[in-house]
């Protein structure tokens, strides 16, 4: 199994009000967070572009794999991060205000998002809606 390019709804979000609310992310910003997204994942090896899609904004990070990059938190706060694949995990470890670690696990039409900081994890499970 690969990285695999599609769009993907979540089906199901477990602890993410703790993680905004550990990552500094304001009351505001997390209902949207926690609202209805999509996720568009475009994968053309080295380059990745994952996009959060929400009704009034798009959160859009592009890095290429193994070469460090800069990242802007849902916050607007901006930190360096480093991607790395591992079979079909996508790792992510950032550095901002915090360290966080970010892994996207593709399993055929299932992608799952766990991202964890300060002892703190967050997961996403999503389907593949689109090729």
């Amino acid at each position: 199994m690969t990285l695999s390019s599609g769009s993907y709804q979540a089906v199901s979000r477990k602890d993410w009000d703790v993680y905004l609310k550990a990552i500094g992310v304001g009351f505001d910003q997390a209902e949207e967070e926690l609202g209805d997204f999509r996720l568009d994942v475009t994968f053309q090896d080295p380059a990745v572009t994952l996009a959060k899609v929400y009704p009034s904004r798009t959160y859009t990070q592009e890095f290429e794999l193994g070469r460090q990059f800069r990242f802007q938190m849902p916050d607007g706060a901006q930190g360096i991060g480093m991607a790395r694949q591992d079979g079909a995990r996508l790792i992510q470890q950032m550095r901002g205000v915090r360290e966080i670690t970010a892994i996207w696990k593709f399993d055929g039409d299932d992608l799952t998002e766990t991202v964890s900081t300060d002892g703190i994890t967050a997961t996403t499970t999503y389907q593949r809606i689109t090729t």
